[in-house]
């Protein structure tokens, strides 16, 4: 009771205001038991589906004072100098002309997008492997959808680019499962778990780059700290966060809610 007073009481009191963006939620995310039949092709459509909803919301932010020097902003400096963003989704590399010499999936961070694994995809793709790189539900589109994303669908979402690559994967050629943090913890997980499942493909090579394995036990009282958001008091919503800053990078959230320190432990554990 008295930690979570006590974070309730920091964030009401220190943390900025909530934007649009930390509130606003979109229909239509990948979740595993909804979509438990979606191939990846299926996985990209609902993804148009999805970022066409945020660009509509977005549309409704530019009352927010913090519109104009935000990500949201189709013509601030964030979209202009990203070319318009397009790393936010998943993303396929195909392989140079000539023969294949395997596929390769890769998995983005905590609060990351696709475009974090962008050079080691172009590395991979140099060396004649077509790369996928997927988006984690929950990223790329509203840092609020990271208040609403669960490890549940991570796991499925990657075992359907996993079924999807390696049947892409011609015979004898390698298939690599790789990421980057949290996208690490959920290569290994795969990896682990592919050797007591024979339906599941064993990756040939796992790229773990800075993967999280474990995280400290006090983190386990995130499950305490947002508990004042359950109560129907706009002011209390911001418990839902860890921190809130201004949203100016195109592939990175800058926000950190509560949720997101859940499900990677969840993942770890």
């Amino acid at each position: 009771l008295a930690v979570t007073t006590g974070f309730a009481l920091y964030e009401l009191l220190l943390l900025p205001p909530l934007d649009a963006w930390h509130t606003e939620i979109l229909d239509g995310e990948y979740r595993a038991e909804a979509h438990v039949s979606l191939d990846f092709a299926g996985y990209q459509a609902l993804e148009a589906t999805l970022f066409a909803r945020a660009a509509q919301a977005a549309a409704t932010f530019v009352d927010d004072p913090s519109y104009p020097a935000s990500r949201f902003d189709p013509t601030g400096a964030a979209q202009r100098l990203a070319g318009g963003a397009p790393f936010n989704r998943s993303y396929r590399l195909p392989a140079p002309s000539g023969s294949v010499r395997g596929t390769a999936l890769l998995v983005h961070g905590l609060t990351d997008s696709p475009y974090a694994v962008r050079a080691l995809a172009e590395t991979l793709q140099g060396q004649g492997f077509e790369v996928t790189a997927l988006r984690l539900p929950g990223h790329g589109t509203l840092p609020s959808m990271l208040t609403r994303m669960r490890f549940a669908d991570w796991h499925a979402a990657v075992r359907m680019a996993v079924r999807d690559v390696a049947a892409r994967t011609p015979p004898g050629a390698a298939f690599y499962l790789g990421g980057y943090s949290t996208g690490g913890t959920l290569a290994f997980i795969h990896a682990l778990e592919a050797l007591d499942d024979a339906t599941l493909r064993r990756p040939d090579r796992l790229l773990l780059i800075a993967p999280a394995i474990e995280v400290a036990p006090v983190a386990g009282l995130v499950n305490l700290l947002d508990l004042g958001a359950v109560l129907p008091v706009p002011a209390l919503q911001k418990v839902k966060w860890q921190e809130l800053a201004p949203e100016y990078d195109p592939y990175k959230f800058n926000s950190f809610p509560v949720n997101a320190t859940r499900q990677v432990r969840r993942a770890t554990v």
